[in-house]
């Protein structure tokens, strides 16, 4: 981002420190990306996919991963692989027997396997890792944007 310009200058009178704003605002915005990264990269998910995959198979759908599995319903191809009728304007489709029988197999296996128990639990922790980390970063980016609605509240309450 360049600090000359109007977002520039605006930026500036805001924030105050332009670049630990722009900054803080990165990492704040690449927080969710790198926990699911952490999350996808765990070995404890790959061991569960592959037990998911076994049961998914076993059920009649062999899927290497959920994320397989959904982008395969979500074709919206038929059971014999066809494209399927189309609706008329304005009707939305209903979920095809396919979809319904792979998001049930989907959920069964989930369950006996605990892949979205684990997501969370995972999710929670590389959220706790990830904050402890960037705590100062973080902590510069709740201060930079305390002091910006500040700022704005006090124009607005002058502009009455």
């Amino acid at each position: 981002m360049y600090g000359d310009g109007c977002n520039g200058e605006a930026q500036q009178r805001l924030y105050g420190d332009l670049r630990r704003w722009m900054v803080a605002r990165l990492v704040v915005a690449n927080l969710e990306p790198d926990i699911n990264r952490g999350v996808l990269a765990d070995r404890r998910v790959a061991r569960a996919d592959v037990a998911w995959s076994r049961c998914m198979r076993a059920a009649g759908h062999p899927f290497p991963n959920p994320a397989k599995a959904r982008a395969s319903a979500l074709e919206g191809r038929q059971d014999d692989g066809r494209e399927p009728p189309a609706q008329p304007a304005g009707e939305s489709a209903g979920a095809s027997r396919r979809e319904v029988a792979i998001a049930v197999a989907d959920a069964r296996c989930d369950k006996v396997v605990g892949r979205a128990k684990l997501i969370r639990s995972l999710d929670a922790y590389y959220r706790d890792q990830l904050a402890q980390e960037r705590a100062e970063t973080l902590h510069t980016y709740r201060e930079l944007r305390g002091r910006a609605l500040a700022a704005l509240t006090a124009s607005l309450d002058r502009g009455r």
